[in-house]
């Protein structure tokens, strides 16, 4: 099998099915859709598990998050490549061409593009911009530097990923609420050597105001500290001179609120997962942390 394409779903069938209908049925390519213990549209969920039989369809031992589902999907794959999706996005029609055009190729890992649409109204989003705009620098460029692709793109859809890579450096996704696919994005970008970046479009990202990363508490924003935390002292420990800037955007809000307290609190999350004060404030000088707080 060449290709695994690995879904998780929770409580979303009718998107699920929308998804499915755009994915191309193919000897090559097995799909699998790991339900993270839906409790909600039981009779919806079935009918969706009806109309395509030639899917796999796995189920988490107890509901755990997106990270637990794509973990679970790793475990059950059989493909050389892996691929993943969000159970609300779909593929375009050039999906089928992208993965005939790397079917012979060698690979640690293929970068490609998306659009992005509002989930009510289908007008464009902005949630591919981070993506498509380096995209498009790389392509014009004649410097192909791939340290975006490796070191600050986050996401795991746009990416075809050599599974090999992915086993003999045991990456899996963090079992957490919010960011379960910060880590294996870096890891992958440090571990793989050889990288294509293509400008093909064949992914929708949904733009959805109800979904995971639109919601937000204390308790998910030291989460984000955490991680991002963990990423800077394993790109240091590694000799990479890159840092996530997405770690300062609540440092800048406790800054503008004037909450002392709660920054204090951010600041120690930041040091127990690693992140050296001095290797912060150096960072947020250059972020300009201050100003930007003042900003309305």
């Amino acid at each position: 099998m060449r290709y695994s394409l690995i879904i998780p779903h929770f409580n979303l069938p009718e998107k699920l099915r929308r998804l499915l209908a755009t994915v191309p049925v193919r000897e090559d390519m097995e799909v699998l859709v790991v339900d993270d213990c839906s409790t909600n549209y039981t009779a919806e969920f079935n009918e969706v598990k009806a109309e395509f039989p030639h899917v796999r369809f796995l189920s988490t031992d107890q509901n755990g998050g997106g990270g637990k589902a794509r973990n679970t999907g790793l475990q059950q794959a059989k493909g050389e490549y892996l691929i993943f999706a969000d159970a609300d996005d779909f593929f375009l029609p050039t999906f089928s061409a992208l993965l005939d055009k790397y079917a012979g190729k060698e690979f640690d890992m293929v970068i490609f593009d998306a659009i992005s649409l509002e989930e009510d109204t289908f007008k464009l989003s902005h949630r591919n911009e981070h993506l498509s705009s380096q995209i498009a620098r790389y392509s014009a460029s004649d410097d192909k530097s791939t340290v975006y692709f490796r070191y600050y793109f986050g996401e795991p859809w746009c990416r075809i990923i050599n599974r090999r890579l992915i086993e003999e450096n045991a990456m899996k996704f963090d079992e957490i609420r919010i960011h379960n696919d910060t880590t294996f994005a870096y890891l992958a970008g440090y571990y793989s050597e050889k990288i294509y970046v293509d400008p093909m479009v064949a992914y929708c990202i949904i733009d959805r105001p109800g979904s995971v990363s639109k919601c937000g508490s204390d308790d998910r924003i030291k989460l984000r500290i955490e991680v991002f935390a963990r990423k800077s002292r394993f790109l240091q420990d590694h000799g990479i001179k890159e840092f996530d800037p997405m770690i300062f955007p609540p440092f800048a809000d406790a800054i503008k609120s004037h909450d002392f307290k709660r920054l204090k609190e951010y600041l120690q999350v930041a040091e127990r997962s690693g992140l050296t004060r001095a290797t912060f404030m150096k960072e947020a000088a250059k972020y300009k942390l201050k100003r930007i707080a003042g900003k309305s």
